[in-house]
């Protein structure tokens, strides 16, 4: 029933997408770009990431690459990327094993850092929010992006990277207990 998806529209953006695996998956801090992408982008830069888990779903709020292990946050409507997530240690999907980027070099995130490793290699975070004794949140602040490093067990389990800075929100920073003002 292609044919009728096609001419409906039930189809989401990666139905048709062919995967090219032999470009390397790179998330760019320096640029926030995610395989040449800026987040906030056009999404059709991404075509090369193949159709989506999910791609029968009609507008999925996440394109799910479990094998991956990434989600790409994605808006239907605007045809944009919203953030990405990197998944290093999830029962239900792959790890995520691209690569990062940070002031021109190639750096190295995934399941073996703790807080400290990755406040070396980003800095210190706008902030940290301790969810358990274990469990942490570290929020990284640019102009119109911000960073979610979570870590479960002190490690790294996932990085999401989003337009949408949840610290923004008075109500949010309030409720968390940041002492910091907002400055971005």
């Amino acid at each position: 029933m292609r044919w009728l998806d096609n001419l409906m529209g039930w189809k989401n953006v990666t139905y048709d997408w062919v995967a090219d695996r032999s470009r390397p998956l790179v998330y760019d801090f320096d640029e926030h770009r995610f395989c040449g992408v800026r987040v906030g982008g056009g999404i059709d830069g991404l075509a090369h990431l193949g159709p989506s888990d999910n791609k029968n779903a009609l507008d999925p709020a996440a394109l799910s690459y479990k094998a991956l292990g990434l989600d790409v946050l994605y808006e239907s409507e605007a045809q944009r990327m919203e953030g990405v997530v990197f998944v290093f240690e999830d029962a239900t999907m792959g790890n995520y094993t691209g690569t990062f980027r940070w002031q021109g070099q190639i750096v190295s995130l995934g399941r073996h850092m703790t807080t400290r490793d990755l406040s070396a290699i980003l800095g210190e975070p706008y902030w940290q929010e301790a969810e358990t004794e274990t469990d942490t949140v570290l929020y990284y602040e640019w102009p119109g992006i911000e960073a979610q490093a979570a870590f479960e067990n002190d490690h790294l389990a996932s990085l999401e990277i989003s337009i949408y800075p949840e610290l923004a929100d008075a109500d949010v920073r309030e409720m968390l207990g940041v002492t910091k003002p907002w400055t971005y």
